[in-house]
């Protein structure tokens, strides 16, 4: 069913980045789709070259922490989303601290892994 959409995506990414090859927005956008298609390696692409041009959004910091691991980026992916964090984020972005939680969950830290859990699932009830 999402094959459909998935196609369409690509399609309209593809025409976009071709159009604005530059433009950080069309090259997150992209990114994820790539990354939902299954062509991590094209995303990976896109996502470092959206880093170094900074800054991160929420959104590029969760790609980059869902994909860091393929790659050998946790830590640095978790420093980038734990810089984002400390920042403040909308409860909107309560997502956000899953992915860290993830990270750190991989990285055998369980009780931060926790602690951040705990923190995104009160965000995303709003009883923050």
């Amino acid at each position: 069913m999402n094959h459909g959409i998935i196609e369409a995506a690509l399609k309209s990414t593809e025409t976009a980045i071709n159009l604005d090859p530059e433009n950080p927005a069309i090259m997150q956008a992209r990114a994820w789709v790539l990354e939902a298609a299954g062509d991590s390696d094209s995303a990976w692409n896109l996502v470092k070259k959206l880093v170094t041009l900074g800054p991160m959004s929420p959104s590029l910091a969760r790609l980059y922490g869902r994909l860091a691991g393929q790659y050998g980026q946790q830590e640095q992916a978790l420093a980038a989303i734990s810089q984002i964090l400390q920042a403040g984020i909308p409860e909107s972005e309560s997502s956000l601290n899953f992915t860290a939680a993830q990270l750190l969950d991989r990285a055998g830290r369980y009780d931060d892994a926790f602690m951040l859990a705990a923190r995104a699932n009160a965000m995303y009830r709003g009883s923050q």
